[in-house]
């Protein structure tokens, strides 16, 4: 073979110069599999197995060589199999995980509200509570950054969340915490695609609730023998989704209400009764207030589609078991008149003694006020005359 000078790897170096081997040969694959191993990337049994062969072509050329030349190429097949051990030797060695404090019975949750049938996400935000940690060993590695991504199997990839930078600046080849995260809305969009899917059959008045898990894949870049690689650790995060109920772009708003009552008798019941004209169907608190400072909590959901409009109705019954004037009205939450006042005037007959009544009619009232006037037909009993003496009676005898 041709002896001639030539640039040799840093890592080959030092072999050939224990062997005192300075030689480069005119095959060219010989340098470039040394030359393979002085990469980053692990030596494969291929690769070795291509040296080791090489070396016995090698011996068999060698033999017909003069002496000064067998030595040098014996050295360098030895030097070049040396290689191939240390590089395999130098295979590092990823290790790591990523874990999330949420319980499964408390999920996080991400809203999803309708408006018009319009679906959007109603979260600016999602914090998760996480633990991690992350570390490469290799002869020559250290770490470079640490990221985040929410990484849907069927909404695809939210944006990167940067949870470690510029690790290579210390050097460091493992790093551990626990710590809080806010992902933004770009970086949760797979959750919101998913979400809107779930949400989009949902009807009714009340929040459908859909529990799943959110899938948060941590990304660990690092160095190994200046090549940059790198390596993955996933967790699941327990989720739920809040399918709001369809929302119209204009808020409800209440048009009219009415109150009167039923026909007004004593001992009977007395219904008073609220006509509710709204824009659309919601839910309406009030207030129904007595001419005393008295009043009670109410709520109505008109759905009675009427035109343009709903109605709705809302009543409450009372029992009068004494004569009594009373008024009420319809206020709002903050006791704004929403009507006017409607009064209540029952008339029972004197002669009748109230019976116990503790509904918000009327408190029960006193026994009317014995009197001394002798009730008319009726019979005044007469005392018997009074009888004399014994002994007079006899007398009479």
């Amino acid at each position: 073979m041709t002896q001639r000078r030539c640039g040799v790897p840093d890592k080959a170096k030092k072999f050939l110069k224990i062997f005192r081997a300075y030689a480069c040969f005119s095959q060219p694959r010989d340098w470039q599999l040394i030359a393979a191993f002085g990469t980053d990337r692990a030596v494969t049994s291929r690769h070795s197995g291509e040296l080791v062969e090489h070396k016995q072509e090698m011996n068999v050329s060698i033999s017909r060589k003069p002496v000064a030349t067998r030595k040098a190429m014996l050295s360098l097949s030895t030097a070049t199999v040396l290689l191939a051990s240390a590089s395999l030797a130098a295979a590092g060695e990823s290790y790591g995980f990523i874990k999330t404090d949420v319980a499964p019975l408390v999920p996080l949750e991400i809203r999803i509200k309708k408006i018009d049938g319009n679906m959007s996400m109603r979260n600016d935000s999602l914090s998760i509570p996480i633990q991690y940690e992350a570390g490469y060993k290799g002869t020559q590695s250290w770490l470079e950054k640490i990221d985040l991504r929410v990484e849907h199997i069927s909404k695809g990839n939210g944006e990167y969340y940067q949870l470690r930078q510029n690790l290579s600046a210390d050097g460091k080849d493992k790093v551990w915490g626990t710590t809080n995260i806010t992902l933004n809305r770009g970086q949760i969009e797979p959750m919101e695609k998913y979400g809107k899917e779930q949400c989009g059959s949902h009807t009714g008045n009340q929040d459908k609730r859909i529990n799943t898990v959110m899938p948060l894949v941590m990304h660990v870049s690092y160095y190994d023998n200046a090549s940059i690689h790198k390596f993955t650790k996933s967790t699941l995060v327990p989720v739920a989704i809040i399918c709001e109920p369809d929302r119209p772009s204009n808020p409800a708003k209440l048009l009219q209400v009415k109150l009167g009552t039923t026909a007004q008798q004593c001992h009977k019941p007395i219904a008073l009764v609220a006509h509710f004209v709204v824009t659309l169907p919601a839910n309406y608190a009030f207030k129904l207030q007595r001419d005393d400072g008295a009043a009670q909590d109410a709520t109505i959901f008109p759905a009675q589609k009427d035109g343009p409009v709903y109605r709705g109705q809302w009543g409450k019954s009372y029992t009068f078991n004494a004569s009594e004037v009373r008024k009420y009205r319809i206020v709002s939450e903050k006791f704004e008149p929403l009507t006017d006042w409607v009064t209540i005037s029952v008339q029972c007959p004197v002669s009748e003694q109230p019976r116990p009544n503790n509904n918000f009619a009327n408190p029960p009232r006193q026994p009317l006020p014995q009197t001394n006037a002798r009730p008319v037909n009726q019979r005044v009993p007469v005392a018997p005359p009074p009888r004399a003496p014994r002994h007079l009676q006899n007398l009479k005898k």
